[in-house]
């Protein structure tokens, strides 16, 4: 009797075994299972990435993804394209001057309230003169905060910008030559944002735009060409693009520059503007705007 109760009990002790080793060996397989939660993050704002060195993956982080690349963009504002999260773990996809950088963790990312958008200044003057060419510039360095058109020059922009004798249609006048007509030499913003789409799908006419949502277009990473003033002094309908927001300021790019302005730092045509100096002039000239997302 007491043989057959130590079989017995060796039996049952052998099926608590597999049976705890089954069990743990469902909850390692469900653990590998899980998948992230991804979903589009273009609504959230634009972030920072905090530190050099980092590694992006080819999909958010588990064991077995490859690293992309390792970025070294410190301080610099990137775009939020997706988010994914399991658990307490959150990667976004991100991307820089429109190029995908893969995916970051959510630790490497800081938010900001300094939003500063890369991009590459343009003149309408140097090494290529046209007085009257600031919207095709104005157009070129907001396509460059996506890497479109770097390799490019202005005169290649401006060439192909569509003519009119309607501004609604395509650029009146000559943007080479200065104008000494009583004629408006220009092109409006949904002509501008039609040839803007020639280089990228996303470029829309944004007049009409509130103070509210060209803010919300920066801190989301998306350049803004606004009718306003030559150094934002007074309303003139010269074109400037708004890269960057802080609190109460716009930063914009004036593409009327000079070479020496350069060389001596003043009259720089990169500078930070009140809102309400921009909105002033904005609403004056009829609250013309282009966006680039």
């Amino acid at each position: 009797m007491k043989k057959i109760l130590s079989a017995l009990g060796v039996v049952m002790f052998l099926g608590v075994v597999i049976v705890a080793l089954g069990v743990a060996h469902s909850d390692t397989s469900n653990a590998e299972s899980q998948n992230y939660t991804i979903s589009s993050a273009r609504n959230y704002n634009a972030r920072i990435v905090n530190k050099n060195n980092v590694d992006t993956y080819v999909s958010p982080y588990k064991e077995g993804v490859k690293v992309m690349k390792k970025i070294n963009l410190q301080n610099q504002l990137v775009q939020l394209t997706q988010v994914a999260k399991l658990n307490k773990s959150v990667y976004y996809k991100i991307s820089y001057q429109g190029i995908n950088q893969g995916w970051i963790s959510s630790r490497d990312l800081s938010k900001t309230s300094v939003y500063e958008i890369p991009f590459v200044y343009t003149s309408q003057h140097f090494p290529f003169d046209a007085p009257n060419g600031c919207e095709g510039t104005a157009l070129k360095m907001a396509l460059s905060t996506r890497s479109i058109g770097l390799n490019k020059g202005i005169k290649y922009f401006l060439d192909r910008m569509p003519r009119s004798t309607n501004q609604n249609y395509g650029f009146v006048g000559n943007p080479f030559a200065k104008n000494n007509t009583s004629q408006n030499w220009t092109i409006f913003p949904r002509a501008l944002a039609k040839y803007g789409r020639t280089y990228r799908k996303t470029v829309y006419n944004f007049s009409g735009a509130s103070k509210n949502q060209i803010i919300n277009e920066i801190k989301h990473g998306n350049p803004v060409i606004a009718y306003t003033g030559y150094r934002m002094k007074k309303p003139t309908g010269h074109t400037l693009v708004v890269v960057g927001y802080k609190n109460g300021f716009f930063k914009m790019a004036d593409p009327s520059s000079w070479r020496y302005q350069f060389k001596t730092g003043k009259s720089n045509p990169v500078f930070w503007v009140s809102t309400s100096q921009f909105m002033s002039l904005y609403n004056y000239e009829g609250k013309m705007a282009v966006v680039v997302r």
